[in-house]
């Protein structure tokens, strides 16, 4: 717990430092909004559409094709803590403020994670409707879960870091 603790408080110094306009930090936004920003942040590289699936394609070669090695599992855990991190780190924000006890998060952290996870993989797969906007209702449940805040019908500001605009205003995936 406390080598956790001294973890996550260095974290916060370095991310601090390296990225001065997190919006984990935004106190212009509600903490529910800033930690759908930071998860939308994570999610961001995996784009959408064909750049989406061409990002699950490089996992797959990487990561489930290959005999599961020693080094291959060592590698993916490496990619794994760096996420798991990352979401601690703003969790742990939120805490300091008041908006979430002040705990170990890694399962809550695990729970974003594995939300986030499959958001990517529904980025690579054909959708009919607004799949901006489906994800960030998941995005909302699961932040609320978390938080243990309850919004219904709602509507939200965060914009979409793959596009920039308000999530809810993207069209469909092609």
């Amino acid at each position: 717990m406390l080598y956790s603790f001294l973890q996550d408080a260095l974290l916060a110094r370095i991310c601090d430092y390296m990225f001065p306009g997190d919006p984990i930090r935004d106190h212009a936004l509600s903490a529910r909004d800033r930690l759908v920003a930071c998860l939308r942040q994570i999610l961001a590289p995996t784009g959408v559409g064909a750049e989406a699936r061409k990002a699950w394609e490089t996992v797959y070669k990487a990561f489930i094709e290959p005999e599961q090695t020693t080094d291959l599992r060592s590698t993916y855990a490496g990619i794994e803590r760096q996420g798991m991190r990352r979401v601690r780190y703003g969790l742990s924000v939120l805490a300091e403020e008041g908006a979430l006890q002040r705990a170990d998060h890694t399962p809550q952290a695990r729970f974003l994670l594995t939300v986030l996870n499959r958001l990517s993989c529904e980025r690579a797969l054909p959708s009919s409707g607004s799949l901006l906007q489906a994800e960030t209702a998941t995005l909302h449940l699961a932040v609320d879960a978390v938080l243990g805040t309850h919004h219904t019908g709602e509507t939200s500001e965060t914009t979409s870091a793959s596009s920039g605009q308000p999530a809810g205003d993207t069209g469909g995936v092609p």
